[in-house]
Protein backbone atom coordinates (compact mmCIF):
# COMPACT_ATOMS: atom_id res chain seq x y z
CA UNK A 1 0.00 0.00 0.00
CA UNK A 2 1.21 3.53 -0.59
CA UNK A 3 -0.26 6.56 1.39
CA UNK A 4 0.56 9.82 -0.34
CA UNK A 5 0.39 13.13 2.29
CA UNK A 6 1.37 16.39 2.88
CA UNK A 7 4.55 17.27 4.58
CA UNK A 8 3.00 20.08 7.23
CA UNK A 9 3.35 18.86 10.51
CA UNK A 10 0.00 18.38 11.55
CA UNK A 11 -1.60 16.85 8.54
CA UNK A 12 1.74 14.32 8.78
CA UNK A 13 0.63 13.47 12.56
CA UNK A 14 -2.57 12.56 11.15
CA UNK A 15 -1.29 10.41 8.33
CA UNK A 16 0.82 8.35 11.03
CA UNK A 17 -2.57 7.74 12.59
CA UNK A 18 -4.01 6.65 9.50
CA UNK A 19 -1.19 4.29 8.93
CA UNK A 20 -1.16 2.36 12.64
CA UNK A 21 -4.86 2.03 11.26
CA UNK A 22 -4.05 0.34 8.17
CA UNK A 23 -1.34 -2.01 9.82
CA UNK A 24 -4.28 -2.82 12.37
CA UNK A 25 -6.91 -3.39 9.90
CA UNK A 26 -3.91 -5.07 7.09
CA UNK A 27 -1.09 -6.85 9.79
CA UNK A 28 0.45 -8.47 7.08
CA UNK A 29 0.56 -5.63 4.35
CA UNK A 30 3.69 -3.55 3.61
CA UNK A 31 2.42 0.74 4.10
CA UNK A 32 4.61 3.23 2.65
CA UNK A 33 4.48 6.53 2.76
CA UNK A 34 4.80 9.09 -0.47
CA UNK A 35 5.42 12.71 0.87
CA UNK A 36 7.72 15.88 0.78
CA UNK A 37 10.62 16.87 2.13
CA UNK A 38 9.76 18.99 5.93
CA UNK A 39 9.13 15.86 7.64
CA UNK A 40 12.16 13.82 6.65
CA UNK A 41 13.23 13.72 9.78
CA UNK A 42 10.58 11.12 11.16
CA UNK A 43 11.93 8.51 8.44
CA UNK A 44 12.04 5.86 10.98
CA UNK A 45 7.98 6.50 12.40
CA UNK A 46 6.16 3.05 13.40
CA UNK A 47 3.34 4.01 11.35
CA UNK A 48 5.58 2.80 8.37
CA UNK A 49 7.41 0.82 6.18
CA UNK A 50 9.13 3.27 4.67
CA UNK A 51 9.14 6.82 4.11
CA UNK A 52 9.50 7.99 0.54
CA UNK A 53 10.32 11.72 -0.56
CA UNK A 54 8.87 12.65 -3.63
CA UNK A 55 10.71 15.62 -4.42
CA UNK A 56 13.77 13.01 -4.73
CA UNK A 57 12.52 9.80 -5.48
CA UNK A 58 10.82 8.74 -8.63
CA UNK A 59 7.43 6.92 -7.50
CA UNK A 60 7.12 3.06 -9.20
CA UNK A 61 3.89 1.91 -10.11
CA UNK A 62 4.24 -1.36 -7.58
CA UNK A 63 0.71 -0.70 -5.07
CA UNK A 64 -1.71 -2.94 -5.15
CA UNK A 65 -3.58 -0.16 -3.19
CA UNK A 66 -3.06 4.18 -3.60
CA UNK A 67 -4.47 6.18 -0.63
CA UNK A 68 -3.85 9.70 -1.47
CA UNK A 69 -5.06 12.15 2.22
CA UNK A 70 -3.82 15.45 0.33
CA UNK A 71 -6.03 17.28 -2.29
CA UNK A 72 -3.05 19.53 -3.48
CA UNK A 73 -2.50 19.39 -7.38
CA UNK A 74 0.92 17.53 -6.54
CA UNK A 75 -0.79 14.53 -4.56
CA UNK A 76 -3.31 13.79 -7.22
CA UNK A 77 -0.59 14.24 -9.62
CA UNK A 78 1.44 11.39 -7.99
CA UNK A 79 -1.34 8.75 -7.80
CA UNK A 80 -1.27 7.10 -11.39
CA UNK A 81 2.58 7.29 -10.94
CA UNK A 82 2.08 4.52 -7.65
CA UNK A 83 -0.52 2.57 -8.88
CA UNK A 84 0.47 -0.88 -10.48
CA UNK A 85 -2.24 -3.43 -12.40
CA UNK A 86 -5.32 -3.34 -11.19
CA UNK A 87 -4.62 -0.92 -8.12
CA UNK A 88 -7.34 0.11 -5.89
CA UNK A 89 -7.14 4.02 -5.43
CA UNK A 90 -8.88 5.92 -2.59
CA UNK A 91 -8.80 9.58 -2.15
CA UNK A 92 -8.40 12.80 -4.96
CA UNK A 93 -6.40 11.75 -7.85
CA UNK A 94 -6.05 12.94 -11.16
CA UNK A 95 -5.37 10.08 -14.04
CA UNK A 96 -1.70 10.36 -16.43
CA UNK A 97 -3.16 12.61 -18.42
CA UNK A 98 -4.03 15.01 -15.70
CA UNK A 99 -8.03 14.72 -15.71
CA UNK A 100 -9.59 13.76 -12.14
CA UNK A 101 -9.94 10.53 -11.20
CA UNK A 102 -13.65 9.71 -11.18
CA UNK A 103 -14.97 8.76 -7.28
CA UNK A 104 -17.37 5.72 -7.35
CA UNK A 105 -20.70 5.93 -5.20
CA UNK A 106 -20.23 4.16 -1.87
CA UNK A 107 -20.13 5.62 0.82
CA UNK A 108 -16.97 6.17 1.70
CA UNK A 109 -17.27 7.99 -1.51
CA UNK A 110 -19.62 10.20 -1.02
CA UNK A 111 -17.52 10.65 2.32
CA UNK A 112 -14.41 12.05 0.43
CA UNK A 113 -16.68 13.90 -2.39
CA UNK A 114 -18.49 15.69 0.50
CA UNK A 115 -18.05 19.50 0.10
CA UNK A 116 -17.56 20.52 4.13
CA UNK A 117 -15.90 17.79 6.66
CA UNK A 118 -16.18 20.76 9.24
CA UNK A 119 -19.88 20.63 8.98
CA UNK A 120 -21.63 20.06 12.38
CA UNK A 121 -23.76 17.50 10.73
CA UNK A 122 -21.68 15.40 9.22
CA UNK A 123 -21.35 12.52 12.07
CA UNK A 124 -25.45 12.22 11.26
CA UNK A 125 -24.94 12.07 7.77
CA UNK A 126 -22.33 9.60 8.21
CA UNK A 127 -23.50 7.40 11.15
CA UNK A 128 -20.27 5.44 11.13
CA UNK A 129 -18.41 8.26 12.40
CA UNK A 130 -18.25 8.44 16.27
CA UNK A 131 -16.49 12.19 15.66
CA UNK A 132 -15.71 15.32 13.30
CA UNK A 133 -12.53 14.71 13.33
CA UNK A 134 -10.52 14.42 9.86
CA UNK A 135 -8.46 11.07 11.12
CA UNK A 136 -11.31 9.54 11.55
CA UNK A 137 -12.66 10.46 8.78
CA UNK A 138 -9.71 9.82 6.76
CA UNK A 139 -9.49 6.02 8.42
CA UNK A 140 -13.27 5.68 7.65
CA UNK A 141 -12.74 6.69 3.68
CA UNK A 142 -10.57 3.83 3.44
CA UNK A 143 -12.35 1.10 5.31
CA UNK A 144 -10.90 1.28 8.43
CA UNK A 145 -13.99 1.97 10.83
CA UNK A 146 -12.39 -0.15 13.74
CA UNK A 147 -9.91 2.16 15.55
CA UNK A 148 -8.79 6.01 14.89
CA UNK A 149 -5.01 5.04 16.92
CA UNK A 150 -3.10 7.54 18.42
CA UNK A 151 -0.17 8.61 16.64
CA UNK A 152 3.56 7.42 17.56
CA UNK A 153 6.28 9.77 16.55
CA UNK A 154 9.75 9.20 16.79
CA UNK A 155 11.20 10.92 19.86
CA UNK A 156 15.21 11.89 20.92
CA UNK A 157 16.20 13.50 23.84
CA UNK A 158 15.56 17.23 23.20
CA UNK A 159 19.04 18.65 24.90
CA UNK A 160 18.01 21.98 25.38
CA UNK A 161 16.57 24.30 28.31
CA UNK A 162 13.07 23.04 28.66
CA UNK A 163 10.57 26.12 29.73
CA UNK A 164 7.29 25.86 31.58
CA UNK A 165 5.35 27.10 28.99
CA UNK A 166 5.84 27.50 25.13
CA UNK A 167 3.38 29.43 23.00
CA UNK A 168 3.71 29.36 19.30
CA UNK A 169 2.45 32.36 17.66
CA UNK A 170 2.43 31.77 13.61
CA UNK A 171 0.36 29.99 11.29
CA UNK A 172 0.13 29.38 7.89
CA UNK A 173 -2.99 31.61 7.44
CA UNK A 174 -3.55 35.09 8.91
CA UNK A 175 -6.90 33.91 10.10
CA UNK A 176 -5.73 31.56 12.09
CA UNK A 177 -3.46 34.66 14.07
CA UNK A 178 -3.66 36.45 17.86
CA UNK A 179 -2.90 39.90 18.20
CA UNK A 180 0.55 40.66 19.25
CA UNK A 181 -0.81 42.62 22.21
CA UNK A 182 -2.74 39.42 23.53
CA UNK A 183 0.43 37.32 23.54
CA UNK A 184 2.29 39.83 24.78
CA UNK A 185 -0.07 40.25 27.69
CA UNK A 186 -0.14 36.42 28.11
CA UNK A 187 3.48 36.00 28.04
CA UNK A 188 3.67 38.51 30.71
CA UNK A 189 0.94 36.59 32.71
CA UNK A 190 3.01 33.89 32.66
CA UNK A 191 6.02 35.64 33.99
CA UNK A 192 3.98 37.17 36.85
CA UNK A 193 3.15 33.65 37.78
CA UNK A 194 6.65 32.28 38.27
CA UNK A 195 6.03 30.37 34.52
CA UNK A 196 9.24 30.42 31.99
CA UNK A 197 8.15 31.04 28.43
CA UNK A 198 9.77 29.80 25.12
CA UNK A 199 8.71 29.84 21.68
CA UNK A 200 8.77 26.82 19.06
CA UNK A 201 9.25 26.97 15.27
CA UNK A 202 11.37 26.51 12.41
CA UNK A 203 14.26 28.44 11.64
CA UNK A 204 13.34 29.53 8.11
CA UNK A 205 9.73 30.01 8.35
CA UNK A 206 8.80 29.45 5.11
CA UNK A 207 4.96 29.93 4.27
CA UNK A 208 4.82 31.50 7.79
CA UNK A 209 2.51 34.37 9.08
CA UNK A 210 2.92 35.74 12.36
CA UNK A 211 6.61 34.90 12.55
CA UNK A 212 7.18 38.98 13.69
CA UNK A 213 4.69 38.32 16.69
CA UNK A 214 7.46 35.33 18.01
CA UNK A 215 9.97 38.01 17.21
CA UNK A 216 8.23 40.28 19.60
CA UNK A 217 7.69 38.08 22.46
CA UNK A 218 12.06 37.23 22.49
CA UNK A 219 12.93 40.71 21.54
CA UNK A 220 10.55 42.67 24.18
CA UNK A 221 8.80 40.18 26.28
CA UNK A 222 11.62 37.77 27.79
CA UNK A 223 10.47 34.95 25.95
CA UNK A 224 12.89 31.86 25.26
CA UNK A 225 14.20 31.60 20.96
CA UNK A 226 14.10 27.68 20.52
CA UNK A 227 12.91 28.69 16.95
CA UNK A 228 15.46 25.95 14.43
CA UNK A 229 16.80 23.97 17.56
CA UNK A 230 16.83 20.34 17.56
CA UNK A 231 15.16 17.78 14.83
CA UNK A 232 11.39 16.99 15.01
CA UNK A 233 11.78 13.57 16.95
CA UNK A 234 13.45 16.13 19.52
CA UNK A 235 10.99 18.74 19.31
CA UNK A 236 8.38 15.77 20.24
CA UNK A 237 10.17 15.23 23.62
CA UNK A 238 10.59 19.08 24.51
CA UNK A 239 6.65 18.87 23.71
CA UNK A 240 6.14 16.00 26.05
CA UNK A 241 8.08 17.46 28.75
CA UNK A 242 6.62 21.37 29.15
CA UNK A 243 3.68 21.70 31.34
CA UNK A 244 1.27 23.54 29.05
CA UNK A 245 1.75 24.55 24.94
CA UNK A 246 -0.51 27.57 24.08
CA UNK A 247 -1.05 27.58 20.05
CA UNK A 248 -2.84 28.47 17.24
CA UNK A 249 -4.41 25.87 15.25
CA UNK A 250 -0.81 24.54 14.19
CA UNK A 251 1.10 20.76 14.31
CA UNK A 252 2.73 21.24 17.52
CA UNK A 253 -1.20 21.29 18.87
CA UNK A 254 -1.61 17.57 17.26
CA UNK A 255 2.15 16.56 18.47
CA UNK A 256 0.97 17.65 22.11
CA UNK A 257 -1.95 15.34 21.87
CA UNK A 258 0.00 12.30 20.55
CA UNK A 259 2.18 13.12 23.71
CA UNK A 260 -0.46 13.83 26.01
CA UNK A 261 0.83 17.05 27.20
CA UNK A 262 -2.01 19.57 27.95
CA UNK A 263 -2.43 22.46 25.15
CA UNK A 264 -4.54 25.20 24.87
CA UNK A 265 -5.39 25.61 21.06
CA UNK A 266 -7.07 28.47 18.99
CA UNK A 267 -9.47 27.39 16.29
CA UNK A 268 -11.82 29.12 14.03
CA UNK A 269 -15.41 28.32 14.66
CA UNK A 270 -15.78 24.65 13.00
CA UNK A 271 -12.17 23.96 12.20
CA UNK A 272 -12.40 23.13 15.52
CA UNK A 273 -14.56 20.06 15.15
CA UNK A 274 -12.65 19.00 12.02
CA UNK A 275 -9.00 19.35 13.64
CA UNK A 276 -9.36 19.15 17.26
CA UNK A 277 -7.98 15.40 18.43
CA UNK A 278 -10.29 12.99 20.41
CA UNK A 279 -6.95 11.62 22.17
CA UNK A 280 -4.60 13.69 24.80
CA UNK A 281 -5.76 16.64 26.53
CA UNK A 282 -6.48 19.60 24.11
CA UNK A 283 -8.39 22.55 25.61
CA UNK A 284 -9.84 24.09 22.15
CA UNK A 285 -10.62 27.61 22.43
CA UNK A 286 -12.82 28.59 19.65
CA UNK A 287 -13.65 31.57 18.04
CA UNK A 288 -17.60 33.15 16.93
CA UNK A 289 -18.67 31.32 13.55
CA UNK A 290 -17.38 32.95 10.65
CA UNK A 291 -14.98 35.25 12.89
CA UNK A 292 -10.85 34.29 12.53
CA UNK A 293 -8.75 33.83 15.94
CA UNK A 294 -8.25 37.38 16.28
CA UNK A 295 -11.24 37.98 17.89
CA UNK A 296 -11.28 35.33 20.47
CA UNK A 297 -10.87 37.64 23.78
CA UNK A 298 -7.53 37.24 26.12
CA UNK A 299 -9.95 36.02 28.70
CA UNK A 300 -11.36 32.91 27.12
CA UNK A 301 -7.76 32.10 26.71
CA UNK A 302 -5.82 32.98 29.75
CA UNK A 303 -8.84 31.35 31.46
CA UNK A 304 -8.27 28.15 30.04
CA UNK A 305 -4.53 28.40 30.85
CA UNK A 306 -5.27 28.79 34.30
CA UNK A 307 -7.50 25.98 34.33
CA UNK A 308 -4.72 23.65 33.00
CA UNK A 309 -2.16 24.61 35.12
CA UNK A 310 -4.67 25.22 38.44
CA UNK A 311 -3.43 28.84 39.03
Amino acid sequence: MAVIASDALGNHVVACSVGLALQHHYPNARVDLWTRRRVAEFANSPSWHRVCNLDTTTPVPVYDTVINLENSEWARDAVPHLCGAGAVVHGPANTLTGRPFAFGNTWQDRLWQHPQWTRETITQEFPVLKSGYIGEILCCGIGCTACTPRPLLPEETWNHRVPDVIVSASASLDCKLWSTSHWSRLVRDLHSSGLSVGVLGPAVPVGLHGTETESVLVRECGVLDLRGRGTLPQVVNCIRRISVLVTLDTGLGHVAGAVDTPAVVLYRHGIHRLWTPPWGRIVPVVAQENANVDTVPYEAVWNSVCAVLGL
